[in-house]
């Protein structure tokens, strides 16, 4: 019983940084289980978007599963700091409907910078990307016309 506790204490999830690791022992009585969580290999990178663009920029993260399927959320930080769900399981959000919809309620007070997050998770875990930054810019003005 005692070496079965020894066993049950010295099992550590990893995640993001199992692969640093190739075998790891606590001492020869309790190895030290590693557990490989997903691992994103393309990072989401900041985009910029252009009041009265007809193009919407889009995010994307890429991933290897390290058990099962991966499954995907993207979220959007507030004002406060905190992250909130965009409702968007996909690896590549589509930042249409949330311009369209940040446009609709602020209208040129839209203008600004939106930090984004995907959680990816599988079997194992889940891990976070870095955070990407969309920019919505006003629209230059035009310029006058000669006469």
């Amino acid at each position: 019983m005692k070496q079965m506790k020894a066993w049950m204490l010295a099992a550590i999830l990893i995640c993001g940084t199992a692969a640093m690791f190739t075998s790891c022992k606590a001492n020869e009585d309790s190895p030290v289980i590693v557990v490989n969580c997903p691992t994103i290999t393309i990072q989401p990178e900041n985009v910029m978007y252009t009041l009265g663009d007809a193009e919407y920029p889009k995010l994307n993260v890429v991933a290897i599963a390290s058990a099962g399927e991966l499954t995907y959320e993207w979220f959007v930080k507030n004002e406060e700091g905190n992250y909130y769900s965009s409702g968007i399981t996909t690896a590549e959000l589509d930042l249409h409907a949330f311009i369209d919809n940040m446009i609709e309620m602020l209208r040129e007070e839209a203008v600004g910078d939106y930090t984004f997050m995907c959680k990816v998770t599988d079997g194992n875990g889940t891990v976070e990307s870095n955070e990407a930054t969309l920019t919505i810019a006003a629209n230059p003005p035009t310029p006058p016309r000669s006469r």
